[in-house]
């Protein structure tokens, strides 16, 4: 996505001109010249000459629009174009508009080239709370390039924002900086043993110094519900506090535990690392054990964070 200026341009009618022709525009026609103006108060003197009726105020809001549109945006610029339900998203591909005398007739000779940068229409619903109201803004055409990181988010997404997201993408950092300054490599571990504890499980720490080969720091037995004489699943966890990357070390203390001659059935590697190195992930998957980074933990932590007890 480009970095450059993003704004939101509100079609008023014209959508089905723009996506085939890939052109967006901006009314207010009759004011001719623009383009060659970069001083705002002879601006907005031509379009009050050509639309006398407007107040002052009116013009003032006018005039921004048709600015943004005809001088703001470069190429490269984004347009969020807002739809019923929906919104698509187009790059600019000229430095400047052109004035094109065939869009006399419905009010749309100031034109811009364009591509667009999302074949289907996004779901409004993807898009922040924030960058919603932006796109129920009745002006033209507004500057949102504050909200680049929102409108980044809102394409990747593949779900609706819900309040549980938002809250999460807040809590986050928070949850990051104390597993980092304030939580021991002890601590951790008894946290993650309380939240198996708090769903019900049995779980507890090992010791460190253990008589078997490879290294498990918590356990936990799941019932199977498979009756009285099945054996519960038995799952071993090592915990890394990590920055940066876990390497395949880690992957390798919990493999000896793990299989044929091993104390348990499956294992897990938590870190509060941002992720894992392809070593340890391709041994992972050969091993089948699964990998948990600082982003899946954080969310643990707050989905049961009601749970725990100190």
């Amino acid at each position: 996505m480009s970095d450059h200026s993003i704004f939101v341009l509100r079609l008023k009618g014209r959508e089905e001109t723009s996506f085939r022709e890939n052109v967006v525009g901006i009314g207010w026609s009759e004011a001719r010249g623009l383009e060659a103006v970069d001083d705002w108060d002879v601006f907005k003197g031509i379009i009050h000459k050509a639309y006398p009726h407007y107040s002052n105020r009116g013009l003032g809001n006018i005039g921004g629009s048709i600015w943004n549109f005809i001088h703001g945006m470069k190429a490269g610029s984004l347009l969020v174009v807002p739809l019923a339900a929906t919104f698509k998203v187009a790059e600019v591909l000229d430095d400047a508009p052109y004035y094109d005398e065939l869009g006399l007739k419905d009010d749309y000779a100031w034109r811009r080239k364009v591509k667009w940068f999302t074949e289907k229409a996004v779901p409004r619903s993807h898009a922040s709370n924030v960058l919603q109201r932006r796109m129920k803004c009745q002006q033209t055409c507004i500057d949102i390039s504050a909200l680049s990181e929102h409108l980044r988010t809102a394409l990747k997404r593949d779900n609706p924002i819900s309040f549980k997201d938002e809250l999460y993408t807040d809590s986050r950092p928070v949850v990051f900086k104390h597993l980092l300054e304030s939580v021991t490599d002890l601590q951790l571990e008894k946290l993650i043993e309380k939240i198996y504890l708090a769903q019900g499980h049995d779980a507890k720490c090992l010791p460190k110094k253990q008589q078997q080969e490879g290294d498990v720091d918590v356990r936990v037995e799941i019932d199977t519900g498979l009756g009285a004489d099945s054996k519960p699943l038995a799952i071993g966890i090592q915990v890394k506090q990590h920055e940066g990357k876990t390497d395949k070390y880690a992957v390798q203390q919990i493999a000896a535990r793990v299989g044929e001659g091993g104390t348990i059935d499956r294992g897990i590697v938590v870190t509060t690392a941002t992720d894992f190195d392809d070593e340890a992930k391709k041994l992972a998957e050969e091993l089948d054990i699964a990998l948990v980074t600082r982003d899946e933990l954080a969310n643990w932590i707050l989905d049961n964070l009601g749970r725990l007890d100190g």
